[in-house]
């Protein structure tokens, strides 16, 4: 595949998270946000049983394309962004942390090679929440002390096993009282292969709301993003607007 701003004649060409450019011919992100100030992001990706392998590839896609689409600063002294990212199941899996900015290449790659198959059936958003409080946005692993941490999990249900819902709770709670701010991507739940009259359901709201606290504080339901797999590139411009506000978010093409 071609990398950013090699020659292309379609976007065939050109690497996961870029498309070919009518205008210079060349591949280049498909949307680009402008934060001005530093901030500290980190992923964490439910990849549990009930999301198609299909949409799990579209997952990588948008992961891969919110990465290119931010100015990564490669030095914990710089504004601009850091990303990291985990995957939850039954566990955590490690993708990145925010030091691994360093070499934006590096990072970028990570994630459009990350693995997305699920470890068991299990939810446990819990311990992805767990994690990023105590491990992800730590000085140890690049956080910086200045930049404001975001929390992006997207998730299409709720935890399991439904024993552990009151510590995701308890978790959320924890991190944001760090000064985090959670803003929740709440996917559809797949049907099966084998259920070929099955409507994806939408069925985490309320976990959504306790995991951005919109159930204490109304306000933040702006916090809570509905998405739809196919359509995961108009959710690059949402997360874009709101971490990094309006007018940050530019579109290939548009004027």
């Amino acid at each position: 595949c071609r990398e950013r701003s090699q020659r292309c004649s379609s976007d065939g060409d050109c690497c996961r998270g870029l498309v070919c450019s009518n205008v210079t011919e060349t591949c280049e992100p498909p949307i680009t946000i402008d934060c001005s100030d530093a901030i500290d992001i980190v992923f964490a990706v439910d990849t549990s049983c009930s999301i198609s392998s299909l949409d799990k590839d579209r997952i990588r896609t948008f992961m891969t394309e919110i990465a290119r689409a931010f100015f990564l600063s490669p030095s914990i002294e710089d504004d601009g962004v850091q990303m990291g990212a985990l995957t939850f199941n039954k566990g955590t899996q490690h993708v990145a942390y925010l030091s691994d900015v360093e070499d934006p290449g590096k990072l970028i790659q990570s994630i459009a090679t990350m693995n997305l198959t699920e470890v068991g059936c299990s939810t446990h958003t819990y311990a992805a929440l767990e994690r990023m409080e105590n491990l992800y946005f730590t000085s140890g692993r690049g956080d910086r002390p200045d930049a404001p941490n975001q929390v992006i999990l997207l998730s299409d249900g709720v935890t399991k096993p439904d024993g552990k819902v009151q510590d995701t709770y308890d978790n959320a709670d924890s991190l944001r009282a760090t000064g985090a701010v959670i803003l929740v991507v709440g996917l559809p739940q797949g049907c099966k292969p084998n259920k070929p009259n099955c409507v994806p359901q939408v069925i985490g709201q309320e976990e959504w709301m306790r995991i951005s606290g919109a159930s204490d504080n109304p306000d933040l339901m702006i916090n809570i993003l509905s998405a739809d797999f196919t359509r995961l590139r108009d959710t690059v411009m949402q997360i874009g607007e709101k971490v990094c506000g309006k007018g940050s978010v530019r579109v290939l093409g548009a004027n």
